[in-house]
């Protein structure tokens, strides 16, 4: 910000930000876009924009630019020599190339989840942005090639549509000094403008409203994210300055005197003499001269008298306003420029919010929430691929801090390569949190792009996996190890073909949990279930059901398996650490006996009931639906539906005739339709589970299930194909309805973290009005929990996901979630196809689960959110065929492991374990409760933490991991509840010393170190 151009004084000062909004893929593929492929569809190519626009820097030093995907950047930077290298140095240095926002890519703020959103904006800031970074220290670049300038400041989320209050938390914890997008809604804005709220002071946690460190400054574009109307000076415009005063087409005084008028409407939504124009739009500055000539005579005109141009009579000379004089200066800046002016305004008093900028809505009857669920097994894609990622993230390299170290860890990597592959799959990730991927609102051959990259990058690191799980067996080096990718549908070729296997389960969590796993396996020679036997790390044998896979997974398009059995088991597992299993096939039943089955037919009036002794639910004999759930003497009404939405169809001519679409849900009418009753209803009954297998007709399935002692219900549905002939799309929900009086509230989470409190048909910041869609406009992304409160009764009923899902409360006591779409219009908002996705010659078959629980509210949502957490971090599973005995097996050096020397306190996760710069290590923990819901303090010692290691320093960093936290200093804001001076903006580190490994985590804080450790005197299996 040292190097910012000097505003003028007493004057409106509209601070012109030359920029290019360049997508990692929508209706082009990334590299599509960045080489300029494929023009026929959209003439765009990144790589011409940054050539243009450097050389455009290098001449002039008053210009500049910012740049804002890092992903683009980075195949750019590895094009360029050395001596482009060293001129764009002195670009950043000097501030007229400024990097914004900082992600590898622009990430979605609704549909990804918040361990993502951390990644894809540390890994960008962290990168050197191209491949290179595979070849050394890849940590290193920001800071050493760039300089603390290459370090961005402000958030740049200018696309995304709608905002959530967890990522303005991650941006404070990163350091940013504010925050600017674009979409909202409609009335939302026109309010703003109104009471001059287009700039406030975001808190972005509950827990902490009162701390100015929590908060992010966040402003909102005037003219959406491109320049004012009559200015769009590009080679895909055709807006243009003509200086020439003998021609006709002569039009100087008329831009000058738009523009101003433009930029002084503009001032009447903000409280500074500071406005931002958005000197840019969708891959704009392929040709930057274009831009910057005429951004030079708009400047020079308004800011100089005429005389010194030409000596013209009027009208020609006339082109001020005698009114306004010289009440407006133009100058080229940044937004961190621009902020940095707008704070040093030390009479403004700035306004605050407390909640977030969802649903979006461009208007009336556009509600961007289909996206919230369209392309829903890509969504669950890109959530285990995350997981993955997340998971081989923590295992240590081995020349981090010695060779010797990482062998006692038992995660040793390929000596070259590997950090390679992780990179990979890092870019991989960050390229899929685009708000244009992660959402499902990209054409359908950039979609399948998206898919090639993820698996290009689950390939390259899966022997990672391998060689780390190895090592921690010690002697697991001849094991044969696979991974099943589509157990989903019930299909692994190693399971299925093998007499006897291991079963590894590798937990990501860091305390201990017992997962029911299920291994597909084929039927017996006669066609009835097989028998086998499955032996935990110590040859004890496990009770074991044997499930048949339910018919319509049999039939999935594409699926080529021979199982029509699961194998269910529950596993015992450490914390983060693997065990194994031993399976076999057997001639004798396995301990767990006989399954009991029993098919309910259409002339059964008698009541049935699942239960495992902690939950029971009741299906109505005659209906076979669900009637009711009990639990812990809790008795509610309970009705479980598959049911579906007729997608509106229109023409998109006017907001009246919009179409639902890839981004917009407008549903045709308020209620759903019913498939029917169920056409088969089978009840199973075992030791381990009892499941209830229902289908209607031949499309839509559903198992309902119950295991061990869980208090958990577990939905699991099938949809797919969708039916399509009857020319109607159709966006099918799972819809839950209890006797709980909730008063028009209910409570989503903000990406994964924290609770937030919905009201039906209200919003806290505005005034929705008549004009209303009363279904689509309570709808919110859904993350990870959804849940309904009767304070009354004193009843909590809540659902979990598996994935990013749209859903709401469209009635009193009632939860709806959105699991598949099927749309057979384009609604209009630039993709260009209908959403009608479809798989091996057929339409999509989308499956996935749901997790509800009956609880009371006292109870504590600690136990919710440790579900939670189990979901996400889901155990890795590995198969590997044997020839070992039993005896063999139990012999084996290692069959469990544990990274940690005990499980982490409750209410704590460790987030993040890597390799970082300098041979350190980049640990983050969370504490993942809230206040509101008696999350205390923790306290724990980090050397206490590791297995095989002494940690010997902590320091504190920024969440990001690229500056000390207490070198970290923010611009302060004041509002009305706090008055903030600069020193108050300072970042504090918890840790005097970074001898003192001890650390206390408040609730609903993530806070991150950097660990310098040795190798421990006595080491531990």
């Amino acid at each position: 910000m040292e190097g910012c151009p000097t505003p003028k004084p007493g004057v409106l000062n509209v601070h012109l930000v030359s920029h290019s909004h360049d997508d990692l893929g929508w209706l082009k593929t990334v590299d599509q876009y960045y080489y300029g492929a494929n023009n026929t569809i959209q003439r765009a190519g990144v790589q011409y924009i940054l050539d243009s626009v450097m050389e455009e820097l290098f001449r002039d030093p008053v210009k500049r630019f910012i740049q804002v995907e890092t992903g683009f950047f980075a195949m750019w930077w590895a094009e360029q020599n050395e001596e482009k290298k060293a001129k764009v140095r002195v670009l950043v240095e000097e501030g007229r190339l400024e990097f914004i926002g900082g992600g590898w890519s622009m990430n979605d703020e609704a549909t990804a989840h918040y361990s993502a959103i951390i990644d894809n904006v540390a890994w960008g800031m962290r990168s050197v942005w191209g491949r290179e970074a595979y070849l050394g220290d890849i940590s290193r670049y920001l800071v050493e090639e760039f300089g603390d300038c290459g370090l961005p400041r402000v958030a740049w989320q200018i696309d995304p549509f709608g905002h959530s209050r967890e990522q303005a938390a991650i941006f404070a914890g990163m350091g940013f000094d504010g925050l600017f997008f674009a979409r909202l809604d409609y009335r939302d804005k026109e309010q703003r403008v109104v009471n001059k709220t287009m700039e406030v002071v975001w808190h972005g946690t509950e827990d902490f409203v009162n701390d100015p460190t929590r908060d992010l400054f966040a402003g909102v574009l005037f003219n959406h994210y491109g320049p004012p109307p009559g200015f769009c000076f590009d080679i895909l415009c055709n807006d243009v300055i003509i200086d020439n005063p003998r021609s006709p087409d002569y039009n100087v005084p008329r831009k000058v005197e738009e523009f101003v008028a433009w930029a002084e409407r503009a001032s009447g939504g903000f409280r500074t003499k500071h406005i931002m124009a958005t000197m840019g739009e969708d891959f704009h500055y392929q040709d930057a001269n274009i831009w910057y000539k005429n951004l030079d005579k708009l400047i020079n005109y308004r800011d100089s008298r005429v005389e010194k141009f030409h000596s013209i009579a009027p009208p020609f000379g006339r082109y001020v306003n005698e009114e306004r004089g010289d009440s407006v200066h133009l100058l080229y800046s940044t937004p961190s420029c621009y902020l940095k002016a707008a704070q040093e305004d030390t009479s403004v008093q700035w306004p605050e919010k407390t909640d977030d900028f969802f649903p979006y809505a461009s208007d009336s009857n556009s509600y961007w929430t289909g996206y919230f669920s369209s392309r829903p097994t890509f969504k669950r894609f890109i959530r285990t691929s995350n997981l993955f990622l997340q998971t081989i993230q923590r295992f240590i390299k081995k020349d981090v801090v010695s060779e010797k170290i990482g062998k006692q860890l038992g995660s040793v990597f390929p000596s070259t390569g590997s950090e390679e592959n992780l990179s990979q799959m890092r870019q991989v990730m960050g390229v899929n949190m685009h708000h244009d991927a992660v959402t499902g609102t990209a054409k359908q051959h950039v979609t399948d792009d998206y898919y090639r990259l993820i698996s290009l990058g689950l390939d390259a690191t899966w022997p990672v996996v391998r060689d780390a799980l190895k090592s921690m067996m010690e002697a697991g080096q001849t094991l044969e190890m696979s991974r099943c990718p589509f157990l989903n549908i019930s299909w692994c070729e190693v399971s299925e073909r093998e007499n006897t296997l291991i079963l590894t389960l590798y937990n990501p969590l860091g305390r201990p949990r017992s997962h029911p796993a299920r291994v597909p396996v084929p039927a017996s020679e006669n066609g009835d279930a097989p028998a086998y036997r499955v032996y935990d790390h110590t040859g004890a044998e496990q009770t074991v059901d044997v499930m048949p896979i339910p018919s319509p997974v049999l039939t999935v398009p594409g699926r080529s398996s021979s199982a029509k059995f699961e194998l269910v088991f529950l596993a015992s597992l450490p914390p983060m650490g693997f065990a194994n299993f031993y399976i076999t096939r057997a001639d004798s039943k396995s301990k767990s006996g006989d399954l009991q089955e029993t098919e309910v037919m259409d002339d059964n009036t008698a009541d049935f009931t699942l239960s495992n002794g902690e939950v029971s639910v009741t299906f109505n004999g005659k209906t076979r639906t669900t009637k009711g759930m009990k639990r812990n003497g809790m008795k509610r009404e309970f009705t479980q539906e598959l049911l579906y939405y007729i997608s509106m169809e229109g023409n998109n001519s006017a907001a009246g005739f919009r179409a639902s679409g890839a981004y917009i849900f407008r549903p045709n009418g308020k209620d759903p339709v019913s498939p029917g009753e169920p056409t088969r209803t089978i009840v199973y009954r075992g030791d381990v589970v009892e499941e209830v297998h229902q289908e209607y007709g031949n499309w839509l399935s559903q198992v309902t299930r119950l295991y061990g002692s869980s208090p958990w219900l577990e939905m699991k549905w099938l949809v797919g194909p969708i039916p399509f002939q009857d020319g109607v799309g159709k966006e099918v929900i799972n819809r839950m309805h209890l006797d709980m009086a909730t008063g028009g509230k209910f409570h989503t989470d903000s990406n994964g973290r924290e609770s937030l409190t919905r009201t039906r048909d209200k919003r806290d910041s505005f005034t929705l009005g008549e004009e209303y869609e009363s279904v689509a406009g309570n709808y919110y992304p859904i993350n990870s929990r959804l849940f309904l409160r009767d304070e009354g009764q004193g009843t909590q009923f809540t659902v979990l996901t598996d994935r990013a899902q749209g859903g709401g409360s469209i009635h009193d006591g009632e939860l709806e979630l959105m699991i598949h779409r099927r749309c057979l219009r384009d609604d209009a908002f630039g993709v260009g196809e209908a959403l009608n996705e479809t798989a091996h010659g057929e339409g999509l078959v989308a499956s996935g689960s749901h997790y509800a629980l009956l609880s009371e509210v006292n109870e504590g949502m600690d136990m919710i959110k440790e579900e939670e957490k189990r979901i996400f971090y889901e155990p890795l599973a590995v198969f590997s065929p044997t020839t070992m005995t039993l005896q063999d097996f139990t012999s084996a050096p290692v069959n469990q492991r544990s990274l940690l020397k005990t499980a982490l306190p409750e209410g704590i996760n460790l987030l993040t374990l890597e390799n970082w710069r300098g041979g350190s290590l980049f640990l983050r923990l969370e504490h993942f409760l809230e206040r509101k819901d008696n999350g205390q303090p923790v306290t724990l010692d980090i050397k206490d933490l590791f297995v095989d290691l002494d940690v010997v320093s902590v320091e504190e960093v920024t969440l990001d991991g690229n500056k000390p936290l207490d070198a970290t200093k923010r611009l302060c804001w004041k509002t009305v509840s706090q008055a903030c001076s600069g020193a108050e903006g300072k970042l504090k580190a918890n840790q005097n010393t970074k001898l003192n490994t001890v650390v206390t985590l408040e609730p609903m804080t993530i806070r991150s170190f950097l660990l310098e450790a040795t190798v421990s005197n006595v080491i531990e299996s």
